[in-house]
């Protein structure tokens, strides 16, 4: 976690000196205390549901499309969304996931228009912004790096309809203690306000809040991620809330 990194750009913010010491100190203690837990294992595809209709869906983004905190992709948010889908939609719903553990908007970016090129889907999902929080990326570089994915996943990719995620409100972290899970939280409510008019300035993707509750058992035994019941309340949630997108959009099954 680059708490370092990104509390330097708030030097100058005289209402949060006498707070960088201890927030200092609670980065350092959180990056050497919380467990490392390794990205979900086993296929990055696969496909839910047994309608006629065919949906293809590609799942973009940081730790939580890489799968910490979940045994396979397909108990993660990946295979949780597609299952969601196939059930709300009747329809047979093939899936793949891009995540990139640990990495800002940029960065998944390249590695989707890497991995994904050539490939077509007819709705993707995105998931983004707990590592431009801790990089501290600017508000208008973070829109422009969504923007580009987006760009690609619509253009290059062929998707009808860009699903963005919400930031998650990192005050609510287990993991993060006080006044840092505030400071964080503060960041992440920035970002996921221009991720919310970056969707509503384009005709091809929809902003979903985030909006889970139920507490401790939501993350997994970092205290950061998700778990896999957190994974599977928080697809439910996506989905539901982005389906009369999905059928304004034409989306095959929605």
């Amino acid at each position: 976690m680059s708490v370092r990194g990104t509390l330097g750009h708030h030097l100058a913010l005289g209402a949060l000196a006498p707070l960088l010491p201890v927030m200092l100190w609670q980065g350092r203690r959180v990056r050497r205390t919380t467990p490392r837990l390794p990205d979900a294992a086993g296929a990055d595809r696969g496909v839910a549901g047994t309608g006629a209709r065919r949906v293809a869906i590609a799942v973009v983004g940081e730790s939580t499309v890489s799968g910490v905190g979940a045994r396979t992709h397909a108990t993660g948010w990946p295979g949780r969304l597609a299952e969601s889908l196939a059930r709300a939609t009747d329809a047979r719903v093939a899936w793949r996931a891009v995540g990139v553990n640990g990495a800002a908007a940029a960065r998944v970016a390249r590695v989707a228009a890497e991995t994904l090129a050539g490939g077509r889907c007819d709705a993707a999902f995105v998931a983004l912004g707990v590592n431009d929080v801790l990089e501290f990326t600017r508000v208008a570089r973070w829109r422009a790096d969504v923007a580009s994915l987006c760009d690609f996943l619509a253009g290059a990719c062929g998707a009808r309809l860009v699903v963005l995620a919400g930031v998650p409100p990192l005050e609510r972290f287990p993991a993060l203690p006080q006044p840092l899970a505030a400071f964080l939280g503060t960041r992440a409510r920035a970002l996921d306000a221009a991720l919310a008019d970056l969707a509503r300035r384009r005709g091809d993707a929809v902003h979903v809040p985030f909006a889970i509750a139920g507490g401790a058992a939501m993350f997994c035994a970092d205290r950061f991620h998700p778990s896999e019941r957190g994974y599977a309340r928080w697809a439910a949630h996506t989905v539901a809330a982005a389906l009369p997108a999905l059928t304004a959009r034409g989306v095959p099954g929605a």
